[in-house]
């Protein structure tokens, strides 16, 4: 049987041996934790270019048609011509419009004799009142007709509207063309090329009428293309949700052509307060989302961001970073949230 002071130096044994088992690792010296390199977070008032894609185009481009259908008979141009305001482009065969119009010519000339005919017998007291009311409104209605008929023989030709080119030929000649059916893709305003392209809503707010922009094509691999914003859309395209935005390019001698795609460079005159930091220091990123770790005295901790455009060896952080001075850019892949480092 155990004494008492057997049993007492037994428990004694038991809290020593417990208490070595559940001892607080001690702390690693400075010269054992891992060794990073920090940049600080810059605060800089920018404008930040907005990058976007678009076709290029005419500053007006219309689809010519006929007001009535028929056979083409003449198509007098080619794609890509230059043409004059008022030249003749294409025509229908005239010959059932203008039989149309001479029957409604004749037909108001008779109807004019038989007015001046029922007047007199109506000055006469020989015709009714009735009589005279029913030709006067039908000598109306065949001038109506003769209107409608030399209208749509005038535009049973079409003729350019403005002065210049013919983008694409959408018929040819001798084909049947229905009414309003597009014959002609004609692009005016001479040499005034314009780049059409969509922004987010957050991009369309910091664009303004005049802003400067800078447009390059795989055509010219060499070369870009100075431009400004010209029209900004305040309504979202329902199928994209984009907002379109127009920029119109400065004198060009280049030979450019309709449906060439440019990525263009929005420069936003109005500039704002930014968060600046080195690429390097973000992890995990995917899109708009990632993390940096901020150094706080010896730790470090993982802090999530959202992410804007790279500029060079930095990238704009749009929100995060607001009270943090420095973030890890070397050994960011070495260390985890909360632990203690040295830094460089």
């Amino acid at each position: 049987m155990l004494s008492r002071r057997n049993i007492h130096t037994m428990f004694i044994s038991g809290l020593m041996i417990f208490a070595s088992c559940h001892r607080e690792p001690e702390a690693l010296p400075v010269d054992q934790l891992t060794l990073v390199e920090a940049a600080p977070v810059i605060q800089r008032k920018m404008a930040i270019p907005i990058a976007a894609a678009g076709l290029l185009s005419l500053k007006q481009q219309l689809f010519l048609s006929f007001k009535t259908g028929g056979f083409i008979s003449q198509i007098s141009v080619r794609e890509g011509q230059s043409v004059k305001a008022g030249q003749v482009l294409a025509q229908l065969d005239l010959s059932e419009i203008e039989s149309q119009v001479m029957q409604s010519r004749s037909n108001l000339q008779k109807l004019r004799r038989d007015y001046e005919r029922v007047k007199a017998l109506y000055e006469d007291n020989v015709a009714t009142l009735e009589q005279f009311q029913n030709i006067e409104t039908a000598v109306l209605v065949a001038e109506s007709t003769q209107r409608i008929a030399e209208f749509n023989l005038e535009h049973s030709t079409i003729k350019a509207p403005t002065d210049g080119q013919i983008l694409r030929k959408l018929m040819e000649q001798g084909e049947m063309v229905s009414p309003g059916m597009p014959v002609l893709y004609f692009g005016a305003g001479g040499n005034e090329w314009v780049l059409r392209t969509g922004v987010a809503d957050r991009d369309a707010v910091q664009l303004t009428i005049g802003d400067s922009a800078r447009v390059e094509f795989d055509a010219f691999p060499r070369q870009s293309f100075k431009g400004s914003v010209s029209e900004i859309s305040r309504a979202a395209n329902p199928q994209s949700g984009t907002f379109e935005i127009e920029v119109t390019l400065a004198a060009v001698r280049q030979r450019l052509s309709v449906g060439f795609v440019g990525r263009c460079t929005l420069f936003p005159a109005n500039a704002k307060d930014y968060f600046l930091a080195p690429i390097e220091a973000i992890v995990e990123a995917e899109g708009s989302n990632g993390f940096v770790f901020a150094v706080s005295g010896d730790a470090v901790h993982k802090i999530p961001v959202i992410l804007g455009p790279v500029l060079n060896k930095d990238i704009v952080i749009l929100q995060g970073v607001e009270d943090i001075d420095r973030v890890v850019t070397t050994g960011v892949s070495f260390v985890k949230d909360g632990e203690r480092v040295r830094v460089k």
